[in-house]
C-alpha cells in the first residue's frame, strides 16, 4: 500500500515496534554481510599468494615442477597466459597481428548511430554505411581467448613472442590434487 505524501497514518504501537526491530535486523544483516566480503576478500589475497607465489617459489627453490607429498597430496605448477585485447593492447596487438599474417584473427565491429524514426535509413545502411552522413565507429578488435591459443601455438612453436609488449602475462599457480577419500 502506496501512501501520498501528506495523508495521516495511523500504525499501531506494536506495529512500529515490530518495524523498528525489523530495521535494525536488517541494518545488523549489512553489517554482517560488509564484514563477511572483507574477510572473504582478505582470505582470497591470501589464497592467491599462496598458490600463486609462495609453493611455486619454494618449487623452485627444489628444482622440481611438480611433488608428491606424504598424505598423497600431488603438487603440480600449473601456467596459463592471461592476455587483455583491450585498451591501450589493442592497437599494439592489431599491428603485431598484422606485421605477422595474422591479421585474420582481428575482429571488425562497425557502430551506426541512428536517432529516433530513422529505421528506413538504418536499413539503407547495411547496403551504404560508408555514405551515410551518420557518424560511423570502427573498432577492431581480437577475441582474447584466441589471441591467448595462437600465444600458445607460437610459444610451443619456439618462436620468439614479445610477451610484455603485448601485455601478455604467464600465470604460475599451484595446483593440488588429493586422492579421493
Amino acid at each position: 500500500m502506496a501512501i501520498e505524501y501528506g495523508e495521516p497514518v495511523s500504525a499501531t504501537e506494536d506495529q512500529l515496534t515490530r518495524l523498528g526491530k525489523l530495521a535494525n535486523y536488517q541494518v545488523s544483516l549489512e553489517q554482517t554481510i560488509a564484514s563477511l566480503e572483507a574477510q572473504l576478500k582478505d582470505i582470497q589475497e591470501k589464497y592467491r599468494r599462496v598458490s600463486e607465489i609462495d609453493i611455486p617459489g619454494v618449487l623452485d627453490e627444489t628444482g622440481l615442477s611438480e611433488v608428491r607429498l606424504a598424505d598423497g597430496t600431488k603438487i603440480v605448477i600449473r601456467e596459463d597466459l592471461r592476455v587483455s585485447t583491450s585498451g591501450k593492447n589493442r592497437d599494439v596487438i592489431n599491428n603485431w597481428l598484422i606485421s605477422r599474417g595474422h591479421d585474420d584473427l582481428i575482429r571488425d565491429e562497425v557502430t551506426a548511430a541512428f536517432g529516433k524514426g530513422h529505421s528506413d535509413v538504418a536499413e539503407k545502411a547495411l547496403e551504404m554505411l560508408r555514405g551515410l552522413t551518420t557518424s560511423v565507429d570502427r573498432k577492431r578488435y581480437v577475441n582474447p581467448q584466441t589471441f591467448a591459443a595462437l600465444i600458445r601455438e607460437l610459444l610451443a612453436g619456439g618462436e620468439d613472442v614479445p610477451l610484455d609488449q603485448l601485455g601478455v602475462f604467464v600465470q604460475r599457480r599451484a595446483k593440488l590434487e588429493q586422492k579421493p577419500k
